[in-house]
Parts: C-alpha cells; structure tokens; sequence
C-alpha cells in the first residue's frame, strides 16, 4: 500500500488515497476543496466504491451520507441529505425523482 497526494496548483491537498500494488484506490479517499476543507470521503476496495460515502458542502457541514456496495449506490441502506439550511432529510430507499436526481448529482467523481 502506497499514499498518494494530488494538489491544486496553489500548493493545497485536492486528493489523498491510499492504493495497492496495482495502483488502484483500496481504503479511505478523501477529496478537498481549494480552500482546504473536506469536499468527500469515500471507501475503496480495488478502485471501486465499498463502504461509506460522505459528501460535505464547502461551508463544511454534511451534504449526502450515503452506502456502497461493490461499486453501486446501495438503495437499501438510509442515505441522508442534509440541506444547506442544516435540515436533513432521509430517504430509504430513495423513490421520487428529486432523491434520483440528488443521488445521481453527489456520485464521486474523482480524477
């Protein structure tokens, strides 16, 4: 197991992993805003999302807490949306189109 660092061209941390052998993400992924905080944190195994997703707003505060399983969004598990305002709300699974959209709209996307 190797760390590895990527940064904005202003020197700070955009990305911190840690992969394996054969270069792919296994464990904690943490990606940061340029300002320096938290953007997400996010579990590998083999380049592939499985354990916890968490998102964070820019501000700081939590965005989408969420559960994969070998790669896919697990819908089975709560996942919580929590607004700007501070509200949160839960969806379990998620049925209408705004939790779809919203889910869809917080997929990491690492680089």
């Amino acid at each position: 197991m190797k760390d590895f660092t990527t940064r904005y061209p202003n020197g700070q941390t955009r990305e911190a992993y840690t992969a394996d052998a054969n270069g792919k993400k296994s464990g904690t992924c943490t990606e940061f805003y340029e300002n320096g905080k938290v953007k997400t944190e996010a579990t590998y195994q083999s380049d592939i999302l499985h354990g916890p997703f968490k998102s964070y707003y820019e501000s700081g505060g939590s965005h989408v807490l969420a559960t994969y399983r070998k790669g896919q969004f697990h819908p089975r598990d709560n996942w919580t949306h929590v607004r700007p305002s501070g509200f949160g709300m839960s969806l379990s699974p998620p049925h209408s189109a705004e939790a779809t959209s919203l889910r869809m709209a917080c997929e990491p996307r690492f680089a």
